[in-house]
């Protein structure tokens, strides 16, 4: 149970799904990585959000928003991953009832040494 020091009561976790957060935070898991930035390998539809990611078959994220980068000339997407999926960089997205192949951004493709900014 995790405690106020000061006024020696418990917390009031009150949602339904607060018992479980609480027991995977005190083992030590995380349930999900930190979003990342995805190319997505699609010529006529772009992520709008709530498309399961797959990794092998298996599904292991879902997109949370995408759209088309005209000023990178391709399409992008954010979502969230597992993080048992260790460093894969290579995912497809169901987009539209096809599967299609994404890719991981390891820096942005726009501006990478931020010089624009300070110019």
């Amino acid at each position: 149970m995790l405690w106020i020091k000061a006024a020696c009561q418990p917390l009031a976790w009150t949602w339904t799904s607060a018992g479980a957060l609480l027991r995977y935070r005190l083992a030590g898991l995380c349930i999900r990585k930190p979003g990342v930035f995805r190319k997505v390998a699609s010529t006529d539809a772009d992520c709008l959000g709530s498309e399961p990611v797959y990794l092998e078959s298996k599904v292991v994220g879902l997109t949370s928003s995408g759209a088309y980068g005209h000023t990178l000339g391709m399409s992008l997407a954010f979502a969230y991953i597992d993080a048992e999926c260790g460093d894969a960089t290579e995912f497809t997205i169901e987009l539209q009832g096809q599967q299609v192949a994404a890719q991981v951004l390891s820096k942005p493709k726009y501006d990478p040494d931020n010089l624009r900014l300070k110019s």
